[in-house]
């Protein structure tokens, strides 16, 4: 996580967005049956 606060030199915001983001997407993934 560490890395994505790094990368990019967003503000706070723009990060706390970024993080939301990942983990909604992780949220969708666990919801896909497994291959």
């Amino acid at each position: 996580m560490i890395t994505i606060l790094v990368f990019g030199g967003e503000d706070l915001n723009g990060v706390i967005k970024k993080l939301n983001d990942l983990t909604s997407w992780a949220k969708k993934l666990e919801n896909l049956p497994a291959l």
